[in-house]
């Protein structure tokens, strides 16, 4: 083939991969606001992250002490005016209640003890001047749905430019749509490097885009590649070069896991108020998820 069918070659590719990769249109004013039918080049790819430790602690906090609080009405409320509401509500000092703003609930409201969020979801309720508004314990099921994750796909991997073939350009290419469990690539210089060839577990076959970029520095004036210590040379970070990466696909095998999560019986809440200071930084255990079994008389004085 000679250089210009090359050339013209590498342009088609180029566009079929900007109208693959392209946004669905926008609405425009006076018609409704609608997702178009899904086909393979339009769906709304999921991306995972894997579970972390930091995620982990995340969440115990979350369920111990925090709760989730949306506005009733149409008035402006700030943090400030629900922590205001709360302390007024429930006869407690401001150094018990955090809120924070949030997103899709309105707002985040964190609790030093355990017994006062007990006591404010009881009540459902926090009145402020002219609002409410309605509370109830953080759960990470809210505003979410479960998807399978259990369609085993086996990719072809090709594009990856002979300075970058290395086992890192593939999950680079590939963990936000799937989680890799082999990857078969010869050593650089050493045998076929043509293709990488990858097994995945992902929720769909459609989760696989048929083709992507993959970018990297480009220095000025056609310089050889280097290392720098500042992340904002401008010689280094100004331009990237970008290659294109074709994936093909090919599901080979179901796998399903099930799991059981049960708990014990959920206890009565508690009617005490607890009063003074606190430490922000020191631990203290409890739940406000159903099935916590715990013991007021015993709540350590602390934010956790």
């Amino acid at each position: 083939m000679s250089d210009g069918r090359k050339r013209a070659s590498k342009r088609k590719g180029l566009r079929e991969m900007e109208e693959v990769n392209s946004p669905p249109p926008k609405a425009t004013q006076g018609s409704p606001s609608r997702v178009p039918n899904p086909t393979r080049n339009q769906t709304w790819r999921t991306s995972f992250i894997p579970i972390t430790e930091e995620m982990i602690k995340a969440e115990k906090m979350l369920k111990a002490r925090v709760m989730t609080g949306n506005i009733i009405g149409p008035r402006m409320v700030s943090p400030e005016d629900v922590r205001q509401a709360v302390c007024t509500q429930f006869r407690v000092p401001p150094t018990l209640v955090r809120v924070y703003p949030s997103y899709p609930s309105d707002f985040l409201l964190q609790f030093a003890m355990l017994d006062l969020a007990k006591k404010v979801n009881k009540r459902k309720i926090v009145s402020g001047p002219g609002f409410e508004v309605v509370v109830w314990p953080w759960s990470r099921e809210e505003d979410s749905d479960e998807v399978p994750f259990n369609t085993k796909v086996e990719i072809k991997i090709q594009g990856i430019p002979a300075h970058a073939w290395r086992e890192s350009s593939v999950h680079t290419l590939l963990d936000e749509y799937c989680a890799i469990q082999t990857i078969q690539m010869s050593e650089f210089l050493r045998g076929d490097m043509a293709a990488v060839h990858v097994t995945t577990l992902t929720s769909s076959l459609d989760q696989i885009p048929p083709m992507a970029y993959l970018a990297i520095p480009e220095p000025a004036s056609g310089a050889d590649l280097y290392l720098t210590t500042d992340p904002m040379a401008p010689t280094i970070t100004a331009r990237r070069r970008r290659y294109p990466i074709k994936f093909t696909t090919r599901e080979i095998t179901n796998t399903h896991r099930t799991g059981n999560n049960e708990g014990p019986n959920q206890q009565d809440d508690s009617d005490s108020t607890p009063t003074g200071a606190y430490d922000y930084e020191s631990p203290s255990p409890g739940s406000l998820e159903i099935g916590y079994d715990h013991d007021s008389d015993r709540e350590p004085a602390a934010w956790k």
